[in-house]
């Protein structure tokens, strides 16, 4: 598995980080412990500051 992103603004680069770690803790934990840590509620979006992929 390979992700990549490129051609992010340098203004947007911490948003994009942020987002990457919260991909990336979702496939660990679906991976090592089978759970599904991705968020099912539509209140608590990337919008409003939430990790949400």
């Amino acid at each position: 598995l390979t992700l990549t992103d490129e051609g992010v603004p340098s203004a947007h680069r911490e948003e994009v980080i942020a987002g990457w770690v919260s991909v990336l803790m979702a496939l660990k934990g679906a991976a090592d412990f089978g759970v599904d840590l991705r968020n099912h509620d539509p209140h608590r979006s990337w919008d409003q500051g939430y990790c949400d992929n």
